[in-house]
């Protein structure tokens, strides 16, 4: 009862925000205890679902992902239940205090989250090296999504991609099959905020 009552509060926030950016409305920012990054386009939310306590995770968490997210003008970040805590002293001091510039969820259920985030029409997009329908170029970002990564090794769960809209893959050179999901959160971010600002 208690981690579904802590999901809730995580996913009211997360919405609290994206009404504030819609409505424009300062006295949000101070009821929710953080600033908002207003960039006056649509919400873009990073989800992390698989990325251990090992040393070289834990770098790609914090120096990497935390640090793009937002470089890039992610306005929330969703750690799953089976991500490193992004508050892990080698995450937070690697990721330069990125980490305190972002609002941040960590979910006992990333399948639930996912959920609650596509009801509120959030389009959930899974990062999937084997993804056979869509790649990177033609998927569309411009709109609010939460862009969804798991660990080079493990990926994302059967069931976290069954709660995603759609998988997109990133084309690659023959010979390659992966990158680690820190130069993946790069790619895709980076697509995203160029799509963002074309439309703008």
């Amino acid at each position: 009862v208690l981690d579904m009552t802590i999901m809730i509060i995580g996913i009211l926030l997360i919405l609290i925000g994206i009404w504030s950016m819609l409505v424009r409305k300062n006295i949000i920012r101070i009821i929710i205890g953080f600033t908002l990054v207003d960039t006056g386009v649509h919400l873009i939310i990073v989800a992390i679902g698989d990325i251990k306590n090992a040393t070289a995770p834990i770098l790609d968490l914090g120096v990497q992902i935390e640090r793009n997210a937002a470089a890039l003008g992610v306005q929330g970040f969703v750690a799953g239940e089976t991500c490193a805590s992004p508050y892990l002293c080698r995450a937070v001091r690697t990721s330069m205090g990125a980490v305190f510039r972002l609002p941040i969820l960590e979910t006992p259920s990333l399948v639930r989250t996912l959920a609650g985030l596509r009801d509120s029409g959030i389009r959930c997009v899974a990062a999937h090296p084997h993804a056979d329908q869509r790649t990177l170029a033609e998927a569309d970002l411009g709109g609010d999504c939460c862009l969804v990564f798991g660990s080079e090794g493990y990926g994302l769960t059967p069931g976290v991609l069954q709660a995603c809209d759609e998988a997109v893959s990133l084309p690659m050179q023959r010979g390659v099959d992966s990158l680690n999901v820190a130069s993946a959160a790069a790619v895709f971010l980076y697509e995203a905020s160029r799509q963002r600002a074309a439309h703008h």
